[in-house]
C-alpha cells in the first residue's frame, strides 16, 4: 500500500482510467415499428369499451322527452325492461350493465358483450329496442375508424363493391365498413 505522496501519485498514473463508451446512436423509428407496437393497455380497454357502447337520444324537438330527471339507475332498469320485452329476438344473455348522461341529454349505455351492442346497431334491432323503449328516441350508430393494411393505390372509397371487397380480403363481416376515406 502507498504511504508517500510520490507513492500515491505515480500509482495513480499507473492506474487506467475508465473510459465510457459513447451511446449507440438512435434507431430510425419507421412506420412498419410503429405499426407492430403493441396498443397501450389504456387505450385498449378504451376501444373496448366503445364497442359495447349504445348512444341514446331525446328529440331534439322536444323538451318533455329528456332524461334528466331519471337517475342512471332508473334508465338501466328502463333499458333492461325493454330488452326483456324484446327477449326472444335478441342474444340470450344481452343485459346493460350502466349508463352515463351527456351534457347534451344523450345516455350513453354499457352492454354486456360486443354482440348485444352489434345487434343493437343492426337496422332490425334498433327498430325493435326503440319501438319498445320509447318511439320518439333515437338510436345512433357510431362509426369506429379502423385501419386496413395493404388498401390498393386505386382504391374508390365511393363504391360499396369496394368496401365488400375490403371486408372480404381482411376477414371482416359484411357490411361491417361504413366508410372509407
Amino acid at each position: 500500500m502507498a504511504t508517500t505522496t510520490e507513492e500515491l501519485i505515480d500509482a495513480a498514473k499507473n492506474t487506467p482510467t475508465p473510459t465510457s463508451t459513447p451511446p449507440p446512436p438512435p434507431q430510425a423509428f419507421s412506420y412498419a415499428d410503429a405499426a407492430q407496437q403493441k396498443l397501450p393497455s389504456i387505450a385498449a380497454a378504451k376501444c373496448f369499451a366503445q364497442t359495447r357502447t349504445i348512444k341514446i337520444s331525446p328529440p331534439p324537438n322536444d323538451p318533455t322527452a329528456s332524461f334528466k330527471d331519471l337517475s342512471e339507475d332508473i334508465l338501466v332498469e328502463k333499458a333492461n325492461v325493454t330488452l326483456e320485452l324484446i327477449r326472444k329476438t335478441i342474444p340470450d344473455d344481452a343485459e346493460f350493465l350502466s349508463a352515463r348522461k351527456t351534457a347534451q341529454g344523450h345516455i350513453l349505455y354499457k352492454a354486456n358483450s360486443i354482440e348485444t351492442a352489434d345487434w343493437l346497431r343492426t337496422a332490425n334491432g334498433t327498430k325493435v329496442f326503440i319501438s319498445k323503449f320509447g318511439s320518439n328516441v333515437s338510436l345512433a350508430v357510431k362509426p369506429f375508424p379502423i385501419l386496413v393494411e395493404f388498401i390498393p393505390n386505386q382504391f374508390n372509397t365511393d363504391e360499396p363493391s369496394a368496401l365488400r371487397d375490403i371486408e372480404c380480403k381482411s376477414l371482416l363481416p359484411t357490411g361491417s365498413i361504413k366508410s372509407a376515406r
